[in-house]
Formats: structure tokens, sequence, C-alpha cells
């Protein structure tokens, strides 16, 4: 019932989105056996780029420890540097055409 509620009642995003968030999700977490929702995607209008940049914002948020590290433990050394700044500059050239509002989604569905 939980689940029904909260994946599968329509709300606010449209299939495309929802599928999108859906991807990176699955992407991080490695679970092929959810490959029904790439055909829902598909249908949904997405292609092989989206699923390019889904995967992408996925791996850049999966891995974003690496920022918190250099912001907690390297930014004495570097006066200049500001890890948190060049995480955002980052991520905005890894989402592409992607709204930036669906990639922030994403990544923090991803992020754990």
């Amino acid at each position: 019932m939980l689940y029904s509620t909260l994946a599968l009642t329509e709300r606010h995003l449209s299939r495309h989105a929802y599928e999108f968030v859906w991807l990176g999700v699955l992407i991080s977490c490695e679970r092929s056996l959810g490959s029904h929702h790439v055909k829902r995607f598909l249908d949904a209008g997405g292609g092989a780029s989206h699923l390019g940049l889904a995967t992408a914002i996925s791996a850049m948020a999966e891995d974003s420890e690496g920022y918190l590290f250099v912001g907690v433990h390297w930014v004495h050394h570097l006066l200049t540097a500001n890890a948190g700044e060049e995480y955002f500059v980052s991520f905005a050239k890894v989402i592409g055409a992607v709204r930036s509002t669906l990639a922030y989604m994403t990544a923090s569905t991803v992020y754990n």
C-alpha cells in the first residue's frame, strides 16, 4: 500500500521526469530488475542521450563525498579552492539540457 501510494500514484512530475528520477535511483543501486522503467522512460519520450545524463547525474551525486573531503581536509592548503562551488560548477556542466530542478531532484534521490 505505501509503495503504491508513493511510487505509483500520479503526482506533480511528468511521466518523463518521473521515469528519469527512477532511472537515477536504479542506476545508483545497480538494480537491473527495474528495467521496465527503461521502457516507460522511452515511451515517455526519453532516449539514449537522456539516459546518459541520468547516468552522469547519478554517478556524480553518488560520488560527491570527494568534494566534502576536499572541503574539510585540503582547502586550508589551497586558500582559493572552494569545494562546494566546484561541485555546483561541475554539476552544471554534467546536467546538460536537463532542467536543473529535475537534475537536483534526481541527485538528491540518489545521494546516500
